[in-house]
C-alpha cells in the first residue's frame, strides 16, 4: 500500500543549455536553431560575434558552434572559448562545426580548442555547409571557385548528425532538485 507521507525530496528536471555560436553567411545559425529543437528543456541561443555578454552561469550545459574556414573556426568563438575557459570546464559541454566534413571536424576542434575542453565534451557534431555564392563577398567567392572549383550555391545540411548529437547530449541532460 502506498504511504501518503512520504514526502518528494527530489525532482529531475532538465538542465539549461546555452548554444553559443559564430555564423558569417547564416548557415551556423540556421543549424544552432535546429539542433536548440532537439535539445531537451530550456535552451538559449547566443551569436557570439564581439558580444561575450552572456551569463554563463545560468547554465548547466554549453554547446559551442562555428564554421570552419580553410580549417579554422571563427576567432570570435575561440575568444569567447579562451576567455570563459574556467567556467566552462565546469560545465557540461558539446561542440559543432559546420563547413567541412566529420573527420576535418574532430581535427579542427583539436587543433584550435583547448585539448581539455575538447576531451571533456560529451558530443562532437559537424552538421554540413552551405555555399552562398550570393551572400559570400568576393574573395571567399574567389577562394571557394579556386579550392572547390565550385561556383553554384549549395547547402547540405546532415540532419542525421544533428539528431545523434542532441540524441548523445540528451542522455545525461537531467539533473535533481531538491526540495
Amino acid at each position: 500500500m502506498f504511504n501518503n507521507s512520504i514526502e518528494i525530496l527530489e525532482r529531475r528536471t532538465h538542465m539549461r543549455t546555452l548554444i553559443v555560436y559564430t555564423s558569417k553567411y547564416g548557415f551556423t545559425e540556421n543549424v544552432a536553431k535546429i539542433l536548440g529543437d532537439h535539445i531537451e528543456g530550456d535552451v538559449a541561443i547566443h551569436k557570439c560575434d564581439k558580444d561575450y555578454s552572456v551569463d554563463l552561469t545560468k547554465f548547466e550545459n554549453v554547446i559551442v558552434g562555428s564554421s570552419l574556414y580553410v580549417g579554422k573556426p571563427n576567432n570570435a568563438v575561440l575568444d569567447f572559448c579562451e576567455k570563459y575557459q574556467r567556467l566552462l570546464m565546469s560545465k557540461r559541454l558539446g561542440f559543432f562545426v559546420t563547413g567541412t566534413t566529420g573527420k576535418e571536424a574532430v581535427e579542427a576542434l583539436r587543433l584550435n580548442f583547448p585539448e581539455d575542453m575538447v576531451k571533456k565534451s560529451e558530443a562532437i557534431g559537424c552538421f554540413g555547409y552551405a555555399l552562398n555564392f550570393e551572400k559570400m563577398r568576393f574573395f571567399d567567392r574567389l577562394v571557394t571557385r579556386i579550392v572547390l572549383k565550385k561556383d553554384q550555391s549549395e547547402v547540405e545540411i546532415d540532419s542525421e548528425a544533428i539528431e545523434m548529437f542532441a540524441q548523445k547530449f540528451n542522455k545525461h541532460n537531467m539533473r535533481s532538485d531538491s526540495k
